[in-house]
């Protein structure tokens, strides 16, 4: 085996570690709720410019699609890391929604803000992640430690009694201007996470990483 194939299976195994497809596959059932409540939150900011029963019934429509990918990718995880990119950037595009609902932009105002706000988001936290993802690669960076999905909960609990603490203390204009702040930021921060998930996919064709992992399995014995 000569020095360029030893560089070949030395990155491999790097994009596998990177990739670490058995941790992340487990992840797949903890996405469907938030995204329930994501979807109630834009029909409920926005009941005054889609009627509800318009917008619920989309938003239906979409979660049901979403659960029936999602299963069929616990079975076939090939796209595993292209469904939570997607899953992400409804999250992410959920949390902008109901900020043009929560402002009462009209049409126009709203969409050259919402415009604005994606492009600006995504070319940054397109940079944000080859940057970042490049520093792995080159070594010059400790690989994200994965969370225990407890720690989620955790965090949302700790969310949800900051923000009703922080709320009683502001007049209504201060906790309109507060959630539109805040559901910006998450917004921002989600779509980093579905660039990052859509730059793995990209990692994951490129190495013909499937193909790796089906080599790597054990074949069996055959019978004498």
């Amino acid at each position: 085996m000569g020095w360029g194939a030893f560089m070949k299976k030395d990155e491999i195994k790097l994009v596998c570690q990177y990739l670490n497809i058995a941790t992340e596959e487990k992840k797949i059932s903890i996405t469907y709720f938030p995204l329930l409540v994501f979807e109630g939150i834009v029909c409920l900011t926005n009941y005054k410019n889609i009627d509800f029963e318009i917008s619920g019934t989309c938003a239906l429509i979409l979660f049901v699609s979403m659960f029936i990918w999602g299963e069929y990718i616990r079975v076939n995880s090939k796209f595993l890391f292209l469904y939570f990119g997607v899953v992400c950037s409804l999250w992410s595009l959920c949390c902008m929604l109901a900020v043009w609902g929560i402002s009462g932009s009209g049409l126009w105002q709203g969409l050259i803000v919402f415009t604005t706000f994606l492009l600006f988001s995504i070319l940054a936290n397109s940079y944000l992640v080859k940057r970042n993802e490049g520093k792995i690669f080159n070594g010059n960076s400790n690989h994200a430690a994965d969370l225990p999905k407890s720690i989620y909960g955790i965090f949302g609990l700790m969310g949800m009694l900051t923000g009703s603490i922080v709320l009683k203390f502001l007049s209504p204009d201060g906790n309109f201007f507060l959630l539109e702040m805040s559901l910006g930021i998450v917004s921002y921060l989600i779509q980093y996470m579905a660039i990052r998930f859509l730059y793995k996919h990209i990692i994951r064709m490129r190495y013909k990483i499937d193909e790796v992992l089906n080599q790597q399995k054990p074949k069996p014995k055959k019978k004498r």
